[in-house]
């Protein structure tokens, strides 16, 4: 199967921003199982980062939350 990458990108940006559909859900799948050792978690991160840095010092992030994404970001690398 040939992949088409642009639209792999733009469901898993779609997952990580906003949520997919049942079906689109579906075709990120067959996508994913076509694309072996591709990262499908990154952009949940690279999202989860971004508003993390924007809340920078002053933001209300509750502790619990602040602490699964310092552990999350610890664990990947």
């Amino acid at each position: 199967m040939v992949v088409d990458r642009q639209r792999l990108d733009d469901l898993l940006l779609a997952r990580a921003t906003e949520g997919l559909d049942a079906a689109s859900e579906l075709e990120l799948a067959r996508l994913l199982a076509a694309t072996p050792g591709l990262d499908a978690r990154g952009y949940e991160r690279a999202v989860a980062a971004v508003c993390f840095a924007a809340l920078g010092t002053g933001g209300s992030m509750p502790g619990r939350l602040r602490a699964r994404i310092e552990q999350a970001c610890r664990t990947r690398d």
